[in-house]
């Protein structure tokens, strides 16, 4: 199968599986990328009153019924994390963890980010702060740099490269409450990862902040100050504007018109990455009108 696609849609909850049926029905070639659960959100939710057609059904169920017809139409649901995206003559990289694509456009479908943005990381955006280990790591070869793994174990490939470049990585587990420190590489230690280079440590914190001057200096996990000259961070779900460089936002939200369309031309968005409020039935909607203002896009452009 080609790596060029009329389109990548990136994110696999209810906007992003909605955009993926439509473009499908629209016979556009594509691409939707997201992680395993697609929705944790949606998941966790015990009981759905206000979905039409489907009273009193769990979130668990939503979903699985929402995947159960996205592959009944032979879709595929390809489980990689998006980190970076680069504008080019009418097409997009996209770049993910393990490959690179190219698209004549893109969804986005990245849900509510929920993450809480670290003491120093806007600051030092670009200067040593990265979302991507496998866009800016060669910038580091010979350094120390950190890798803060908010998706729960998955960003393993991404410590093998920064492993293979720079000269010690500090692989951090952020905890969410309250647990004990750990700073070795001992089998206790790395249970959650397959293995790991030897000038790799592994940390687990619950206070995390990054320094600097200039330019990235160190990270303070807990009450150790860790000297690194760059970070990267990678979450379940990024900022949709730290993806796709120039997109504007109102502060809160992708900027939407009512085609789904955002100030680049080619990219649309939905769901809850275009604000409040985070309905469903709004998400669902969204990602087909998306999906079909793409398909509009398309059949305008040359191939």
């Amino acid at each position: 199968m080609s790596d060029r696609y009329d389109c990548i849609v990136i994110g696999c909850g209810p906007a992003g599986l909605s955009a993926a049926l439509n473009l499908n029905i629209r016979n556009k070639s594509f691409l939707i990328l997201g992680t395993k659960q697609c929705s944790h959100r949606l998941a966790k939710a015990e009981r759905i009153d206000n979905y039409l057609g489907l009273p009193e059904i769990s979130g668990q169920g939503l979903m699985e019924r929402y995947l159960q017809h996205v592959r009944s139409r032979g879709i595929e649901l390809r489980e990689e994390r998006v980190t970076a995206v680069y504008p080019g003559d009418g097409e997009f990289a996209v770049i993910t963890g393990k490959s690179q694509y190219s698209a004549r456009s893109l969804i986005i479908a990245t849900g509510v980010h929920i993450e809480r943005v670290l003491p120093g990381e806007n600051e030092y955006l670009g200067k040593g702060v990265s979302y991507c280990a496998t866009c800016d790591g060669p910038l580091f070869r010979e350094k120390a740099v950190a890798l803060l793994d908010y998706t729960g174990g998955a960003a393993h490939d991404e410590v093998l490269f920064l492993a293979g470049v720079a000269k010690q990585v500090y692989y951090v587990l952020p905890q969410r409450a309250s647990t004990a420190f750990v700073h070795d590489t001992s089998a206790a230690a790395v249970a959650t990862v397959p293995s790991l280079p030897g000038n790799t440590t592994l940390m687990r914190g619950t206070s995390l902040s990054i320094k600097g001057t200039e330019t990235v200096s160190s990270l303070i996990v807990d009450e150790q100050e860790i000297a690194v000259d760059g970070v990267f961070i990678l979450r379940e779900t990024q900022k949709a504007e730290n993806l796709v460089p120039g997109l504007a936002t109102d502060k809160k939200a992708v900027a939407v018109n009512g085609q789904m369309e955002t100030n680049i031309a080619g990219v649309f968005a939905a769901g809850d990455c275009t604000g409040k409020p985070y309905q469903l039935a709004k998400a669902t909607g969204q990602g087909a009108v998306a999906a079909l203002s793409a398909v509009g896009y398309l059949d305008k452009r040359p191939k």
